[in-house]
């Protein structure tokens, strides 16, 4: 049959009828199938429609959202500079103020180093706003495995030293690793603190304390929120004196809000009063890397909220509001 239909296609005028019949008859079924495909294309325009539409609601909130840090950020500044001209009007000393624009660095230290009207409140500030001792211990595990791959390095001669010791968490974090370390701090109360329970802790200056240790005396340096506390010019000499301070094969880890994450950057950041200026984790990398650290590298800690979403530029905003609230820098010796 199948031979007979090709060789009828064959014959002139015949051929061409039997071909138009034949198209006519398939000609519904062609018309469905060009529907079928419209109808998909179209549903799937819409769903592209409605992927829009949602990724632009949430740029909309995003951008709202951000509005509304700025305006709180702005309130926040305010309300601090207020602060601050309360607190000069009414702790202000005359002979302290004539003589600071002619005092050093060192000197302005040691001024806050012996006042200690405010060690309660940062205790008490620490305890509300930083978390409980147990929320921290265990963020501090993150940083575990660093400090097992010291065991080269005999901890009783060569202690970890951690500058800004506070509460003293991290210091039970390297007993509880059979690790010796000190703690250092300005607060007295934070000190007495940490001695009543049964850890080594000095009332000092970082800087002070470093220098008149001989070189290569640690087997590590930490200092948890500490940075954004110092002016830059002292912050360099910190990490300098670190370097000295430090055995090789040490390391120094530094932890600090992470400004990437907007709201910290913008908001959070300030609820301490005695915070400089938050620093970017690239410029943070690149101090320790200035001053001769190596395999300096960046820990992104604590996000907010795990969300992942497959468009980009939503995911990467969506990162500045909820990815990780602060970092940390690791450098070795």
């Amino acid at each position: 049959m199948s031979t007979i239909k090709k060789a009828l296609v064959r014959i002139p005028v015949l051929g061409y009828l039997l071909r138009l019949g034949l198209s006519i008859v398939q000609l519904p079924r062609y018309i469905t199938q060009l529907k079928d495909t419209a109808q998909k294309n179209t549903l799937e325009i819409e769903n592209l429609k409605q992927k829009t539409t949602r990724a632009n609601t949430k740029i909309i909130e995003l951008i709202e959202n951000n509005a509304t840090l700025e305006s709180e950020l702005i309130t926040t500044h305010r309300k601090i500079s207020e602060l601050k001209i309360h607190s000069e009007k009414t702790h202000s000393k005359p002979v302290a103020v004539t003589n600071e624009a002619n005092m050093s660095d060192a000197q302005k230290s040691n001024i806050l180093a012996d006042d200690h009207s405010l060690d309660d409140f940062y205790v008490s500030f620490e305890d509300s706003f930083r978390g409980s001792e147990q929320v921290i211990l265990e963020r501090l595990q993150v940083y575990v495995p660093y400090f097992k791959a010291l065991k080269k390095i005999n901890s009783s001669k060569k202690p970890v030293l951690d500058i800004g010791c506070g509460r003293g968490e991290f210091l039970e974090l390297m007993k509880t690793n059979k690790l010796d370390a000190i703690g250092l701090d300005l607060n007295e109360t934070m000190v007495k603190l940490s001695v009543k329970r049964g850890f080594k802790a000095t009332q000092a200056n970082a800087i002070s304390y470093m220098a008149d240790q001989k070189a290569k005396s640690f087997s590590a340096i930490t200092g948890f929120h500490i940075v954004e506390h110092i002016h830059f010019s002292e912050l360099l000499q910190l990490f300098k004196e670190s370097y000295r301070a430090l055995e090789n094969d040490g390391f120094v880890l530094f932890e600090t809000p992470n400004p990437e994450n907007l709201s910290v950057g913008a908001f959070s950041f300030y609820y301490d009063p005695s915070h400089l200026r938050p620093i970017p984790p690239e410029f943070l990398k690149f101090c320790l890397t200035y001053v001769g650290f190596k395999k300096v590298k960046i820990i992104p800690l604590h996000p907010a909220l795990e969300v992942s979403y497959e468009d980009e530029v939503i995911n990467s905003t969506v990162k500045k509001l909820f990815g990780p609230q602060d970092y940390a820098v690791i450098g070795y010796k």
